[in-house]
């Protein structure tokens, strides 16, 4: 009789493992929950750092300009990273006539590690795109493809980088020369130049 119920146990066992099996074999994979993996939510990006810069030369640099509503205006950030000059970064952002609500104080921080451009006020928009045009060089471009250079923006409510529409981008990798041109600019955020 003990022998019967051990048998009968295995069986049950046995059974129990082969439903399973089955059933999650039945199951299509479309129809289980998939929790997000927070690493391939997120777009991964190369921001574009410098190099050669001494540390006794590195800060943040910030310009600032205020803007007509009516007329528009230019802000405009020239600053030269190291002593010889072979580092710099000219970096221009033009707000035209009609597309602010107002007359407004415009900040560019540039961090002279890398191409992170920071603009206020925040969540300043435009009622015709700004156009932003980036010039640097003595950009560490090692590794780096060329043709995949790009400016994105950071989306706070997607969590994504997205990419901005620009017109032309130009790349010198031995002297590490980008130029960036008329990048079209809806809303301030965080932009950076970046490439795989």
């Amino acid at each position: 009789m003990n022998e019967r119920i051990k048998n009968f146990g295995g069986i049950l066992n046995v059974g129990i493992f082969v439903g399973m099996i089955l059933f999650i074999s039945s199951c299509s994979m479309e129809k289980l929950p998939v929790v997000p993996n927070e690493d391939k939510a997120l777009k991964k990006i190369k921001i574009l750092k410098f190099k050669n810069v001494k540390p006794s030369l590195k800060k943040t640099i910030t310009v600032s300009q205020a803007i007509s509503a009516d007329e528009g205006g230019i802000l405009v950030l020239n600053h030269t990273l190291d002593d010889e000059g072979l580092v710099y970064a000219n970096i221009s952002f033009e707000v035209l006539p009609n597309t602010i609500s107002e007359d407004t104080e415009i900040t560019l921080v540039l961090d002279d590690v890398s191409l992170e451009l920071h603009f206020t006020p925040a969540g300043l928009t435009f009622g015709q795109p700004a156009i932003l045009n980036i010039y640097a060089m003595g950009l560490n471009l090692e590794g780096i493809n060329p043709n995949a250079i790009r400016v994105y923006y950071d989306n706070p409510e997607s969590g994504q980088w997205e990419e901005m529409e620009n017109e032309a981008v130009t790349v010198n990798i031995l002297t590490g020369y980008v130029n960036v041109q008329n990048v079209k600019i809806p809303h301030f955020s965080k932009y950076v130049v970046s490439g795989d």
